[in-house]
């Protein structure tokens, strides 16, 4: 039921894009997913020791997925304050038609400093982690010709089918950013093979669905998680493409602990075969890549001492 309802919304999606003009609002479009920014001056630029003050932050959802449970976690070094509270979850609705911002939550946290000893004033920093599971759907319309003599002049106008580009997202940090389509002769007809390249077009980390909250933790993630995309859904029509593989990795773990990006990753999949009696027509692909991501921000801030003491 769920593959059918994915291969509905993408049809929908394709239908709807048909119809409308280039100015109407399309919400899969850009590359961001979760947004995480400080409210202007929390916290301010200084502040004295043993004195509250307020952190304050934005959470957007800037994409076109939902997020059910995003984990945000404030970290900071903790000798120079009293105890706060550092961990929260965020439910956030992405973008649509009916809501072209998407959600966002505001927090404020009240904190306060601790006496400093070693110098008249003290950095510190905060920073923000945190981790969500996205998805990123993409659907474009597809010219099938099993015509690969050319003996047929009545076709679509979008073919012949060459290597397209896709620049601009479809709102997720993971995107799909080309396509080719090729068809392979066979004795009765021709089969339609697809090249796709896919990238990490955030600036965080992608990571196995199922081990995003690991990885705002201090359990951390196991290589084996780092870049890793489920890419099982692909989909000419209702008929599911036969691909090459189902998981996907946009990145891959180097030397110790650090990470390095995989610029492209590349995915071929083939459909069933197409008799050479049949017309040239416009098919519908639609793909579904299912990944958890992690992102960071940061600011500064000092504390200075106290001129009364």
């Amino acid at each position: 039921m769920k593959k059918i309802i994915l291969i509905l919304i993408g049809l929908l999606l394709i239908t709807a894009c048909g119809r409308k003009d280039s100015n109407e609002y399309d919400p899969h479009q850009g590359t961001e997913g979760l947004v995480i920014e400080f409210l202007p001056n929390t916290p301010p630029d200084e502040v004295y020791e043993n004195s509250p003050f307020s952190i304050g932050f934005e959470a957007h959802n800037a994409g076109a997925t939902d997020i059910d449970k995003a984990k945000i976690v404030l970290s900071t070094q903790r000798s120079l304050f009293e105890s706060f509270e550092d961990l929260y979850y965020a439910r956030l609705e992405g973008k649509s038609i009916n809501n072209p911002y998407g959600d966002s939550d505001i927090k404020v946290i009240d904190i306060q400093t601790k006496t400093i000893f070693a110098a008249e004033t003290q950095p510190a920093e905060f920073k923000i982690v945190y981790c969500y599971p996205y998805s990123t759907v993409f659907s474009t319309n597809v010219c099938i010709d099993p015509d690969v003599l050319g003996e047929k002049t009545n076709k679509p106008a979008e073919c012949p089918e060459q290597k397209r580009t896709f620049r601009n997202g479809q709102g997720a940090p993971v995107a799909v950013i080309s396509m080719e389509t090729k068809m392979l002769p066979t004795k009765t007809g021709a089969i339609p093979t697809f090249e796709f390249e896919v990238e990490n077009v955030g600036k965080g980390t992608v990571m196995a669905k199922t081990a995003y909250e690991n990885a705002c933790s201090s359990t951390g993630l196991k290589p084996a998680e780092v870049g890793l995309i489920d890419a099982s859904n692909i989909y000419l029509g209702f008929d599911k493409l036969k691909c090459t593989r189902n998981q996907l990795r946009v990145e891959q773990r180097s030397e110790g602990d650090e990470y390095f990006d995989v610029e492209v990753t590349t995915l071929a999949c083939e459909g069933n075969e197409i008799p050479y009696s049949e017309e040239a027509y416009l098919g519908s692909i639609t793909m579904t890549l299912d990944y958890g991501y992690k992102d960071e921000t940061s600011t500064d801030m000092f504390i200075v001492k106290n001129p009364a003491r």
